[in-house]
């Protein structure tokens, strides 16, 4: 019915309380710890910060209902291939720009030309149905024209969040260098897209990494450099106002989802209590919530094969068949599986209070 967002949450951010209830603390605080397990191994505990997971779905949450966000991604590590780009970014990306559109948020994803199929595909597979957001593809540095920085002069303007997500991170040395130290250089990447950035206090910034080398990583290269092998040289030097730190990027993505449908949850049944609500909206459950704001392992499956169709791998292993950071698919969608059930579960406890009512645009076919 051409209605976006979610219902009375999405019209009454300022309404919106500094803090949550600790039944939903808690549960992005589990949130948190079921991604920065480390199971690849790349030593991450030295990166974590307690409550980075809750301030960065804080601030998402904070993005006006008819707002522009950006959602950047790219890392093109596989640099024989093309596409050069891995399977860890695109999948988490889509997810959180499908969250911020059921907020009624307009969000453009700016990716290399080279990598835009394979962003564009998990998009069609993750949005089925759904309004999508605008993936825009820009030339890497070597093809760089001035007419290139207007389209991003003018993409960023209006704009007030910008998302970055397996974001390949400008180094020390002014370049982009995978987890093994290899440089990718101009032709790979569009270092352009990094100024977003850094374009100033208009823009808050978020930034999900899993190594160091992405792109908002610097607020934690202190770390970075004295732990991570070769970080002192390959560590992203681009800062973040809200860093978040996962044992695989997209599994950042996911959680960030999870943590904005708690916040959004909690907010509901508080408005709710006040008496704040409008119930000639219906009443949804719990699953409604999720099911709109986070991807499920069905979903997922589909966003992840659709990277690997238009040719996209493993950036640890180059195989495809949904294989992400060295990881088999149902490892993914176990992970994914965890972070849903730790969402309802403390959705649950509270919809006793209440039911949030949710638009006919949260409603799926």
């Amino acid at each position: 019915d051409g209605e976006r967002g979610i219902g009375v949450f999405s019209h009454r951010r300022d309404a919106m309380r500094s803090t949550a209830s600790a039944s939903i603390v808690r549960a992005i605080t589990a949130l948190q710890a079921t991604i920065q397990r480390d199971e690849g191994g790349r030593g991450i505990a030295a990166l974590c910060r307690p409550n980075q997971l809750l301030q960065a779905s804080q601030e998402l949450l904070r993005t006006p209902s008819n707002g522009k966000a950006i959602v950047l991604t790219g890392f093109p590590c596989l640099r024989e291939r093309s596409p050069p780009v891995e399977t860890d970014g695109p999948p988490g990306a889509v997810a959180i720009a499908r969250a911020l559109v059921a907020f009624g948020v307009t969000v453009s994803m700016p990716i290399e030309h080279h990598s835009r199929a394979a962003l564009q595909q998990c998009m069609a597979a993750a949005c089925t149905g759904e309004i999508q957001p605008t993936v825009i593809g820009f030339p890497t540095s070597d093809e760089w024209e001035a007419a290139d920085d207007l389209r991003l002069q003018d993409m960023t303007a209006g704009s007030s969040i910008a998302i970055a997500i397996e974001r390949a991170g400008t180094s020390s040395d002014g370049t982009c260098y995978t987890m093994r130290a290899l440089p990718m250089g101009r032709d790979l990447v569009a270092y352009e897209l990094n100024s977003i950035l850094t374009v100033g206090s208009r823009l808050r910034t978020v930034a999900v990494g899993d190594g160091g080398n992405e792109l908002g990583m610097g607020s934690l290269y202190a770390d970075v450099s004295r732990t991570v092998p070769n970080g002192a040289k390959t560590g992203c030097i681009v800062p973040s106002d809200f860093p978040i730190v996962a044992s695989v990027s997209n599994w950042g993505g996911y959680a960030l989802c999870c943590a904005c449908a708690l916040l959004a949850w909690d907010q509901q049944l508080a408005l709710a209590a006040d008496g704040a609500t409008n119930n000639c909206a219906g009443r949804h459950s719990a699953e409604d919530y999720v099911a709109r704001l986070v991807p499920d392992a069905r979903s997922l499956e589909a966003v992840i094969l659709a990277a690997n169709d238009a040719g996209a791998v493993d950036g640890i292993n180059g195989q495809s068949m949904g294989s992400v950071d060295g990881m088999p698919l149902r490892i993914h969608l176990d992970l994914l599986d965890r972070l849903r059930a730790i969402t309802l579960g403390a959705m649950n406890e509270g919809e006793a209070v209440d039911r949030p009512p949710l638009t006919s645009s949260m409603r799926r076919d």
